[in-house]
């Protein structure tokens, strides 16, 4: 597993720590949704396989308000957002040059 932080019995990633390009070919990941879940997975796909898993047991952190970020599907795609919505409207988008913004 990539950098994570510890949290009492729980690994946290933050965003900074999130992986942002496959390990194993260097290509970009994307968000994907599987049947078990939201995970990042590498845009050489099906040449390359490399997965990420977005689960419960190590939830992403929302820099604004500390809440975890869950999968989403919209209307532009598939993205990180806040549980914390509409209160906090932080998302991140791997496909958007502006990761981390707010709409």
């Amino acid at each position: 597993m990539w950098n994570s932080v510890e949290n009492g019995d729980k690994k946290i990633l933050t965003i900074n720590l999130l992986p942002k390009y496959c390990r194993k070919c260097g290509k970009p990941l994307a968000i994907r949704i599987g049947p078990y879940g939201g995970f990042l997975g590498c845009t050489g796909y099906p040449k390359c396989k490399f997965t990420f898993n977005l689960s419960d047991d190590n939830p992403i952190i929302c820099p604004n308000c500390q809440s975890p970020l869950i999968v989403r599907k919209g209307q532009y795609g598939t993205f990180l957002g806040c549980t914390n919505y509409p209160r906090c409207e932080f998302l991140l988008d791997f496909k958007s040059r502006n990761r981390g913004r707010k709409y």
